[in-house]
Order: structure tokens, then sequence, then C-alpha cells
């Protein structure tokens, strides 16, 4: 085993010197030997990025016919055939191959294209007639989510506006969808999924503050069980981050930045709506009654906890920053309220 590894790295290393031979060899007149090699290395990564783009598109390719595929297996059963109507799949190559890989638009597309795949999928999950399970593939399922997901990501990081309704209407069968891929689902790319949405929202300048908005607001289409607690820490630790940020501001020279801080009410608007949805969830479950028979809701052990880390973002900085101390407290007190 240690002569193996002896002749690889000795193979590496002849490699190394014969490219970097050739390289000096093949240099042209009037360029210094530093020039080529930062032309070639330019080059290279032209050359790279280029075969990744095309490798890309080919899997986004097998995933649609695997996708379609799928779908029409499903299909041809007979007590399922008067659905082909209201299942939505394309099995046409034309639009994946005139579209250039990785552009805003043509991700939208397939970004669609996979949520209609999803859509259709749970629609043929959900019916009281049993599918057979070799007529599903939960690989496919799997791998149309996580090139859901990139999408996503490459769409909200773009220098341009965000296809909103788009994103929005993925977030909303993907929510679905992890009520149905209980252990498979990929909650660690969600949080990713979430933290990237709240951090472009309060720190991207090439985007409308109308759109920056809509963006964060999205994230209520994934406000389920599964998921709610995920959003929930992240909008807490966004608003944790920003109050430190301002108590700083307050005893130091330090910069404010006023992006954040006026960004930074989006974020209390969308934990609003994660509250009051964490209070709808589990208004039955801390439902009790007291002597005179009167309902009463016990406060979650979650979201006193919320009440206790909110308390502790307005230490020091009610003076400098009342705004922001003022929507925490209206936050906290409206919480409170719904438990008295």
């Amino acid at each position: 085993m240690a002569k193996g590894n002896i002749i690889e790295k000795n193979y590496i290393h002849y490699l190394k010197t014969a490219v970097a031979l050739a390289c000096i060899r093949s240099k042209p007149d009037g360029l210094s030997g530093r020039e080529y090699a930062e032309k070639l290395s330019a080059q290279h990564c032209v050359d790279k990025n280029r075969w990744k783009q095309k490798y890309e598109e080919a899997e986004r390719t097998i995933l649609q016919l695997r996708q379609s595929q799928d779908l029409q297996t499903m299909l041809n059963f007979t007590d399922l055939a008067d659905l082909l109507p209201f299942v939505s799949f394309d099995t046409s190559q034309s639009a994946v191959q005139n579209e250039e890989p990785m552009q805003v638009d043509s991700s939208g597309s397939r970004l669609k294209q996979n949520t209609d795949f999803i859509r259709s999928y749970l629609m043929l999950k959900q019916l009281n007639r049993e599918i057979p399970h070799k007529t599903t593939s939960d690989t496919t399922l799997y791998y149309t989510l996580l090139n859901s997901l990139h999408m996503v990501k490459k769409g909200i990081n773009q220098h341009e506006d965000v296809s909103i309704p788009i994103i929005r209407d993925s977030f909303k069968v993907i929510s679905q969808l992890s009520l149905v891929m209980s252990k498979t689902f990929p909650l660690h790319e969600i949080q990713e999924i979430v933290e990237l949405v709240i951090n472009q929202s309060l720190e991207r300048k090439t985007v409308k503050r109308k759109q920056q908005r809509k963006l964060i607001l999205s994230l209520q289409e994934l406000l389920n069980s599964q998921l709610i607690q995920t959003i929930l820490e992240s909008l807490l630790t966004a608003i944790e981050s920003f109050s430190l940020h301002l108590r700083t501001v307050s005893q130091s020279e330090t910069t404010l930045n006023t992006l954040m801080y006026e960004n930074i009410y989006f974020v209390f608007e969308m934990l609003q709506l994660v509250l009051k949805a964490y209070q709808d969830q589990g208004a039955e479950s801390s439902q009790s009654y007291n002597v005179a028979g009167c309902a009463v809701f016990q406060m979650p052990e979650a979201l006193q906890e919320v009440s206790e880390r909110l308390d502790k973002c307005v230490l020091y900085i009610s003076d400098s920053f009342p705004l922001f101390v003022c929507k925490i407290w209206l936050l906290r007190d409206n919480l409170l309220s719904c438990y008295k």
C-alpha cells in the first residue's frame, strides 16, 4: 500500500513537470512567463465553468425525463387514467435546449416544472385509491426537491429582481412535501434557505425594498408543524444579532447599518406571522378550563423562551433606538395577551 502511494506521488510529480515544460515551450513571444501562466489559468477556469454548466444541464434534463416517466407510469394504471387532465408534466425538451444555463428565466421555468411534478405527486399520493409502491420513485422525488432548493438559492443570489411568485409556489409544495417525507426530508437545506432569505432581505442593496419584503414574507408558505420551529429560530437569531449591533453602536463609535435598520422591520413582520401560526397550531393542545368552566390557554414552553429572548434584545438600547425597542415590546405584549 505504501509502495502504491509512492508511485502515485511520483506520477503526479512527473505529470506536473511535463505540463510545466509544455507551457514553457509553447509560450508565445511578447508575453512573460507570469503573463502566459495567468492567461492559461484564466482559460482553464472558463473551460471548467463551461463544462460544469453542461454537466448541470445534463443532470436537469435527466431529472426532467425521470419526472415524466414516473408520472406517466403512475397514470398508466387503469384506475388512474381519468386523472390525466389534472396531472402536469412536460416531456418536450425544446425549451430546455434553447435556454442558457443558470439564467434567471430558465431557472424560474425549471423551478416551476419541479413544483408541478411535486404537486402532481402529492395529488396522486393523497388519493384513496391504492398506488403500488413500484410505480413511485422516492429517488426522483428527493432529487427534484434538492434541485428545487438549489434553484431557489440561485434565484435569490442573482443580482436582479427575484421571481417571488415562483418561489412562493415552490415553498408551498415543499411545505406539503415535508409532511410526507418526514424521515428523508432535507431539513438542513431548508434551514439554509430560510437564513439566506432573511439575510438577503436585510442586506441586499440591488433589490427594491418592496421586493425584499415580498421575499421574506414568502416564508409564510413554509409554516407547518415540521418547519415552523426552524423559521422561528432563524428569525429570532437575526433579531438578536441586530440588537447586538445596535448595542455596539450605542456604546461606541461604530457606524449604524442603516440598510439593516430599515429592513429589520420586515423580519418583525414575518416573526409576527410565525408567532400567530405557532399560537394557532398549539391552541388546542394547550387548552384547559378554570373553575368557572372558561377556556384557558397555557403558553407553550417554546413561546415562553421566545418572550425571554425578546426581552434580552432591548437591554441597553431603549434610549438610543426607541422604535426598535417599541416593536419588540409590541410583539411581546401581543404574545403574552393571548395567554392571559
